[in-house]
């Protein structure tokens, strides 16, 4: 697969992903003045499951953003130390960064997976009258943290290819002088 294919890839999953954040957060944002309107309103029209409801499509919608922070580079990075660093040294060190956190959420994911599946097994329900499985919320913590995972791996890649190429450029210059 060429770099430029899984770049149009990544344009197109970004997209999908801030489609999907949209929604759930105009969604959400929507109940939310029905819930206040009903209840001040016409408290007769007012439902149980609405505040339950926001929980969850504001949840996947923090979550499913953090794959798209990381990519706008809008998340809290410690560069403290890179700042003092020499470049050929901070190469090195991002990609171990980005090694550590794609780690971290291969792990979310799995206990994620782990959690939904639990829930499944004990056909766990919310206490609204919607009753909701609640494996569909906790179904966000795989989802999200498969999505950041796969952010990883393209920001693993590019490491990589800056390593590479600074290599490349290194030996370039050494056999010119030579």
């Amino acid at each position: 697969m060429t770099y430029l294919r899984i770049a149009r890839i990544s344009k197109a999953w970004a997209r999908v992903e801030s489609i999907l954040i949209g929604m759930l957060t105009l969604s959400s944002l929507l109940l939310s003045i029905y819930a206040m309107a009903s209840r001040y309103i016409a408290p007769q029209h007012a439902l149980d499951w609405t505040t339950e409801v926001i929980v969850y499509l504001v949840t996947w919608a923090f979550l499913l953003a953090g794959s798209r922070a990381l990519i706008d580079a809008d998340h809290v990075r410690a560069d403290l130390l890179t700042n003092f660093l020499p470049l050929s040294l901070n190469r090195y060190l991002t990609l171990f960064q980005n090694i550590c956190a794609f780690l971290f959420c291969i792990a979310v994911m799995i206990g994620g997976i782990q959690v939904v599946l639990l829930s499944l097994r004990i056909a766990e329900r919310s206490d609204s009258s919607l009753s909701l499985p609640m494996w569909v919320y906790y179904l966000c913590l795989p989802v999200a943290f498969a999505s950041i995972s796969g952010r990883y791996i393209g920001r693993i890649f590019v490491a990589i290819r800056s390593i590479q190429q600074a290599q490349m450029k290194h030996h370039s210059r050494i056999s010119d002088s030579e």
